[in-house]
């Protein structure tokens, strides 16, 4: 009975010290229920905290499930799209993305980095881009998960809705 693994486990996850500040909200039904509304948004929360370049993004995924009332388990999963494998394609990716932002925004084309120029400098010119483009992509990954999990699911009981009325 894996249930029955899983049950308990969840139950002897609930009662560790660690979790005494917001046990309240961890008994929650929605953090651990699976429906349309709780997996799009654990898969949101997930996506978002995936993006964002902070150690600890599973802890950011789990406050941000506990707090939004989605299922946690999915949310902790999301975040494991980013891992070492796919650390530099993401994160020059959200370098990229904020780049085009703040070019767009500020209307002249964002300055190359000189070599020449000392770590810490180039680490200046690097920043603002970076940490924008991390929260878009979070933005935008979040929202493209949520949209597209609500629909995926939305299909599926439409085409088992369907099998189920061609049967008849």
């Amino acid at each position: 009975m894996w249930l029955k693994r899983f049950l308990d486990a969840k139950r002897r996850l609930l009662t560790h010290p660690v979790f005494d500040c917001v046990r309240h909200r961890l008994y929650a039904e929605n953090l651990w229920h699976l429906n349309r509304r709780s997996f799009a948004g654990g898969l949101a929360c997930g996506l978002f905290a995936a993006f964002i370049p902070v150690p600890l993004q599973m802890l950011l995924a789990a406050l941000l499930a506990t707090f939004a009332s989605v299922n946690l388990p999915i949310a902790l999963v999301a975040t494991w799209v980013s891992n070492p494998l796919t650390y530099a394609p993401i994160f020059y990716t959200n370098y990229r993305y904020g780049a085009l932002i703040i070019s767009w925004w500020s209307g002249s084309p964002l300055t190359a980095i000189d070599p020449t120029q000392g770590m810490l400098t180039q680490l200046q010119a690097i920043g603002a881009p970076f940490l924008l483009g991390s929260f878009c992509a979070g933005l935008t990954a979040a929202a493209i998960g949520y949209i597209g999990a609500r629909a995926i699911w939305r299909a599926q009981v439409l085409w088992r809705r369907w099998r189920r009325s061609e049967r008849q």
